[in-house]
């Protein structure tokens, strides 16, 4: 599942995005949240966490068509196994 728009900037919104996706993800479910580096990932990913999640970033780099370009997300994964990193 991919979540993005201004509601993951929202610190307000956090907890509620952890609520839908908890329903909405399987067991080995996983989320990204859109990233442009405007939040404090470091709360961001607090949050996430305190709800049960394990959280990394990820981040995607290409050359396209108007030049280098970079691509951030937040992986937020209902598999606690898989660790969470910071």
């Amino acid at each position: 599942m991919v979540v993005g728009g201004d509601v993951v900037y929202d610190e307000l919104q956090w907890t509620a995005i952890c609520s839908a996706l908890t329903r909405a993800l399987r067991a080995d479910g996983i989320a990204l949240l859109a990233d442009p580096g405007w939040v404090e990932k470091s709360k961001m990913r607090a949050t996430f966490r305190q709800s049960g999640f394990a959280v990394s970033k990820k981040q995607w780099g290409y050359d396209g068509r108007l030049g280098r370009s970079r691509v951030s997300a937040t992986r937020v994964s209902t598999s606690i196994a898989s660790g969470a990193m910071g």
